[in-house]
């Protein structure tokens, strides 16, 4: 009996030599590149809504309006799935206009003003 019948054959170990060669190759890190600066303008963020509020009118309608935090602008909804009416303020706490549309005062009651109608009071 043999003593080398179990031991690899020298071309085995170069080749598991080899193989091992190539995967340790493939795991060397390849230097960064430097990439230009990014040159786009900077992006202005919408303001967040700070409250989203329904409010009972005196013809016993509904209105709901989305406050954001800039107290520049507003969402008004003159029903549950209604357009949405952007509107916005000339100095914060001022009247909210566009489209026809006008909003003013505060959180709890408001009166708004729809194309074609009278001035409603609203509360919340």
């Amino acid at each position: 009996m043999s003593l080398y019948l179990n031991a690899p054959s020298s071309r085995a170990i170069g080749a598991a030599l080899l193989c091992s060669l190539l995967l340790l190759a493939g795991c060397k890190q390849k230097q960064a590149v430097d990439q230009p600066p990014n040159v786009a303008a900077p992006v202005k963020l919408p303001p967040a809504i700070t409250k989203s509020q329904s409010f009972r009118c005196k013809d016993n309608s509904l209105v709901y309006i989305d406050f954001f935090a800039d107290d520049l602008s507003l969402n008004l909804r003159t029903g549950e799935n209604g357009a949405i009416h952007h509107l916005m303020a000339a100095t914060p706490g001022g009247p909210f206009s566009g489209g026809g549309y006008t909003v003013s005062g505060s959180s709890q009651q408001v009166e708004v003003t729809v194309p074609d109608q009278k001035p409603q009071s609203c509360k919340s």
